[in-house]
């Protein structure tokens, strides 16, 4: 009986790894055909995989979405940056591709742009407009913007 269900792991765990190779295959024809969301979506496979996250992978690929426009790239591409994952920390690079997703609109590049300019990280303080970008972060319903809006 063990045996069986050995066998029935080890074919299952195959099936799901070719799916993967099959899906990902896929999702780079996608890109390669200048897809964002498939960028994005490799960015993530990349940025998840487990047990060993790629991140300098990852980057790659959200840079290119980001390149291309893709909102939610520009926010990871920041985050990367913001915190160091597969790239040195630079917060000047960091506020730039937040500004970048802020001015699509993005209610967390919002907030992230209202948090630099307060505490001046990547560029100069400046409470005023902290203030007014986490106003648009807040009223894009943003909860951690309006709860620091209520702090200041």
């Amino acid at each position: 009986m063990k045996k069986i269900y050995m066998i029935f792991i080890i074919a299952f765990l195959s099936s799901v790894q070719l799916f993967a190779a099959i899906n990902l295959n896929a999702l780079k024809r996608e890109a390669a055909k200048g897809d964002t969301i498939s960028m994005y979506q490799l960015g993530a496979f990349y940025e998840n995989l487990q047990p060993a996250p790629k991140y300098e992978d990852a980057l790659y690929w959200y840079r290119l979405a980001a390149n291309k426009g893709h909102v939610k790239s520009e926010y990871k591409v920041a985050m990367f940056f913001e915190t160091g994952k597969g790239v040195r920390i630079n917060y000047r690079e960091s506020f730039k591709w937040f500004r970048k997703a802020a001015e699509e609109g993005y209610p967390d590049a919002l907030y992230k742009l209202g948090v630099k300019y307060f505490l001046g990280k990547g560029v100069s303080k400046d409470i005023e407009r902290a203030n007014e970008y986490l106003k648009k972060a807040s009223d894009a319903g943003h909860l951690q913007a309006r709860s620091m809006l209520g702090n200041l």
